[in-house]
C-alpha cells in the first residue's frame, strides 16, 4: 500500500502476495497485538475455525489470547482451503 502513509514505516506486519496480510506476534507471552488495516475490505482468516470473519478497517487491538499467528484475507480474494484428515491405507 504505498500510498497508505501509515503503512510506510510499519515493520510489524507484512503482505504475502496481494491478498494475506500477516500480523505476527513480535512480543513474547503477548495476550494482544495493535494492528493496522489499510483502507480496503479485510477478513480475519481463523484457519482452525475454517472461516472468515470481516473487520473494521484502520487501527485496532487484537485481545483474543494469540495462539495463531493473525491472518487477514483482502476482500476479493480466493484462498482454497481444504479439511485435514488422517488417511488410513
Amino acid at each position: 500500500f504505498p500510498g497508505d502513509q501509515n503503512t510506510w514505516n510499519n515493520g510489524e506486519q507484512f503482505m504475502w502476495g496481494q491478498c494475506l496480510l500477516i500480523s505476527p506476534v513480535l512480543t513474547p507471552g503477548a495476550k494482544s497485538l495493535r494492528m493496522y488495516l489499510p483502507d480496503v475490505e479485510w477478513w480475519h482468516f481463523k484457519g482452525t475455525e475454517s472461516h472468515l470473519e470481516q473487520v473494521r478497517k484502520d487501527y485496532f487491538d487484537e485481545h483474543e489470547i494469540i495462539e495463531d499467528i493473525p491472518l487477514h484475507v483482502r476482500g476479493g480474494c480466493i484462498i482454497p482451503t481444504e479439511d485435514y484428515q488422517m488417511k488410513n491405507k
